[in-house]
This record gives structure tokens, C-alpha cells and sequence, in this order.
């Protein structure tokens, strides 16, 4: 029993001694994957949907990888996102001009299992894959309106998400420059789409002048469901409630992308 006992101690201190920490931190720039219909652009000779994705912008990585054994182990990543504005409707007539723009600020987490291939040399190849959540949002999405008589209309919505789960992987490269520090680039691909919870109108004005106070509950309030039936409040609805808000069906924001990474690990033994 003593020397099962040694043995296992031994085995956890040489455990503890060959395990590594890498704290990364890295810059993100992505392109949105086209996959979903967000919208319809058209004028007057011409219309086409706007087959893309919210997922093109800027992201900081702050992230942490445990190498149990020196070539794997969990990582753990928060990712900043800064969204690249996103047209999704623009109509143009000879009577008026409209346009729906969406600005994105997140904060991702992701779960994943890192994998390093190490030889003698000073660039070792890697692969992170694993779960990606969302945790936190600020997303607006504002309708801007004008017509030939000069009048201006916008509007101001604070779009809520609900929690989603999708995917990351990614594949790179580390060169070490130092016992203590090294270099990375790495390519990315991220799959997640977000449902919908609702949309409040937090600004409403005509020529400058602040009109929100004269809308009803429903024209400043939808909600999204994932199914609406005869007791809906929906505006084709003949027992529509002004007083209630707008009931939607359920839709989803779609934040897929491929992007490319470059950062630096610090790594404590």
C-alpha cells in the first residue's frame, strides 16, 4: 500500500511539473460567412437580397490553455466583438429613400480542447475546436427614412438576443520566441445563430424632434415566438391590441464567419 501510495505521489508531482499554462490575448478580424437572407436591397431598375451574415467585424481574444501533457488540454476564450455596421434593407424610389443599418457590440465564450503538435523546432502547429456561447449583447438596429418633402425619420431599436450555443475551430501556428513567450497566427470558423427575444424602440424623432412619446405600446415593443397562433398580437390579427406588444414570429441572427488571428501566448510552467 506505501509504495502504491509513492507511486501515485510521484506520478502527480511529474504531472505538475510537466503541465503548462498559456495566457493568449489576440486581435481577430473576420469576414461574415454568407448564408442567410437578412434583407432586400432595390431601386428602381434593380432589387437583390442581402445574403450575408452580422458576423464581419473586429474581435479581442483573451483566452487560457492548460497543457496537461504538453500537447493537449482545455482552453478557455473570451471574444470582444466589435461588429462591422451591416446594412440590411435599403429602399430607393423617386418619392423616398429608406434604409435599415445593424450595429453589433458581444461577448462570446468559448469551450474548447486545444491540441499542439511539438518537434525540436522554435513553430509548432496547432488546433483549438469546441462549444461557443453567447453571453452578452449590445446590438441597435436603426431605420433611417426620407422622402422628397425633405422630411426625416429615424428610428432606434435595442435588439435583445436569447442564449445560443454554436461552434469554433481553429487552426494556427506558434512560434516561440522566448522560454516565456510566443507568437501565434491562426485562420477561424464560427458557426452560431442566435435567436431573437424581442426589440424595444428606444428613439423616435421626425426632423430632429423627439415623437417617441406619441407611439403606442405595439409600435414600440415586438416580441418573437417560436409560434404564433389565433390569440397572437399580431397586427393582422382582428383583436390587435395597441396597448400590447407586437407579437413576431421567431427569427434568428446569424453570426457565422471565417476570420484570421494574430496574438502572443505567455507561458508559465
Amino acid at each position: 500500500m506505501k509504495k502504491i501510495f509513492l507511486t501515485i505521489l510521484l506520478l502527480s508531482v511529474i504531472k505538475m511539473t510537466t503541465a503548462q499554462s498559456l495566457f493568449k490575448i489576440g486581435l481577430t478580424y473576420t469576414i461574415g460567412k454568407e448564408q442567410s437572407l437578412l434583407g432586400k436591397k432595390k431601386d428602381t431598375q434593380h432589387e437583390k437580397n442581402v445574403n450575408s451574415s452580422f458576423g464581419a467585424g473586429l474581435t479581442i481574444d483573451v483566452g487560457y490553455v492548460y497543457l496537461d501533457n504538453h500537447n493537449f488540454g482545455p482552453e478557455g476564450t473570451f471574444s470582444f466583438f466589435l461588429g462591422k455596421p451591416k446594412t440590411t434593407q435599403h429602399s430607393a424610389s423617386a418619392n423616398s429613400d429608406s434604409k435599415t443599418v445593424v450595429h453589433r457590440k458581444m461577448l462570446f465564450f468559448s469551450s474548447a480542447l486545444f491540441v499542439i503538435g511539438k518537434n525540436n523546432s522554435d513553430i509548432n502547429p496547432y488546433l483549438s475546436s469546441g462549444l461557443l456561447f453567447n453571453l452578452w449583447q449590445n446590438v441597435t438596429k436603426t431605420e433611417y427614412a426620407e422622402n422628397n418633402n425633405g422630411e426625416k425619420t429615424e428610428k432606434i431599436w435595442k435588439v435583445n438576443y436569447n442564449r445560443g450555443i454554436g461552434y469554433k475551430s481553429k487552426i494556427g501556428v506558434l512560434h516561440n520566441t522566448t522560454d516565456d513567450f510566443a507568437l501565434f497566427a491562426e485562420v477561424q470558423y464560427q458557426m452560431i445563430s442566435i435567436s431573437y427575444k424581442n426589440e424595444l424602440l428606444n428613439n423616435y424623432t421626425v426632423n430632429s424632434k423627439d415623437l417617441l412619446s406619441t407611439l403606442n405600446l405595439s409600435e414600440r415593443e415586438r416580441v418573437y415566438y417560436p409560434e404564433l397562433t389565433h390569440d397572437s398580437n399580431t397586427q393582422s390579427n382582428s383583436n390587435f391590441d395597441i396597448n400590447k406588444a407586437t407579437a413576431i414570429n421567431l427569427k434568428y441572427a446569424n453570426h457565422n464567419h471565417f476570420g484570421a488571428s494574430i496574438g502572443g501566448f505567455l507561458i508559465s510552467q
